[in-house]
């Protein structure tokens, strides 16, 4: 091999090392900032044209999605699900696959990345203006739901953006404003820069027993056992919440 093409290769790994390792200190630093300016950095589909809307919604049932149905299932068994929320939607790939299986409830998705937002609604617009599903650009953190509450709120490895002195008020917004029930499909363990997934873990357990949730709803813990979710560092878990 020339000493030209090893210096290319040399260089491409030295860019591909540096890449990796800023995205990695943002992911870890400052995950919701990621999340909002630069969705690319974190594993899975963030083009919200057209095509990449139809990959998005077209791609393999997750069993995350099947765990999350089941979910959804055991709270209609008890209460009645007219209306479903997700806090970070993204571009609505969840609330789209609940929707398939319910399709009489009515879909809101909230998420602070404008363009999955605005490119999940110009693709529902277009293609499935039949079914009540909307997205909105908001924060998590800030936006307030006294007045319009929904049967069902549910996030879906949301809470990885989300601060530890923030987390707290966002679950406790999370359950008040559910009528019915609530998904937590979150995952917890020990907050470690070498965890290329990063973001922010928090104990679940030890947060629903500090709000008191079980006070008024009762509780299911499950494994999601998804290899994406999974690390020598964390444990994705669902936690479904039935309203007493």
């Amino acid at each position: 091999m020339l000493l030209a093409d090893q210096a290319n290769i040399h260089n491409g790994v030295n860019i591909f090392t540096m890449i990796h390792k800023v995205s990695i200190f943002l992911k870890t630093r400052f995950p919701k900032l990621a999340w909002k300016y630069a969705p690319f950095i974190w594993r899975g589909n963030t083009d919200a044209s057209v095509e990449g809307m139809q990959r998005l919604l077209s791609s393999e049932e997750k069993i995350s999605e099947r765990m999350l149905l089941e979910g959804v299932e055991k709270i209609r068994t008890k209460k009645k699900v007219r209306s479903i929320c997700e806090f970070g939607s993204g571009a609505g790939r969840n609330i789209f696959y609940l929707m398939n299986h319910f399709p009489h409830a009515d879909y809101l998705g909230l998420d602070i990345n404008r363009s999955l937002v605005q490119g999940g609604n110009e693709y529902f617009k277009a293609y499935y203006q039949d079914h009540a599903i909307k997205l909105k650009e908001a924060d998590i953190e800030t936006i307030r739901l006294e007045n319009n509450k929904k049967d069902i709120i549910f996030t879906s490895m949301t809470l990885i953006y989300i601060a530890p002195d923030k987390i707290l008020n966002v679950i406790g917004k999370i359950v008040k404003n559910s009528k019915s029930g609530v998904i937590f499909q979150e995952i917890q363990g020990i907050n470690n820069s070498k965890d290329t997934f990063a973001g922010y873990l928090h104990n679940y357990d030890n947060l629903l027993e500090e709000l008191c949730v079980g006070v008024d709803f009762n509780i299911e813990k499950s494994v999601i056992k998804y290899d994406g979710w999974t690390s020598g560092w964390h444990q994705a878990y669902q936690y479904t919440l039935v309203r007493k």
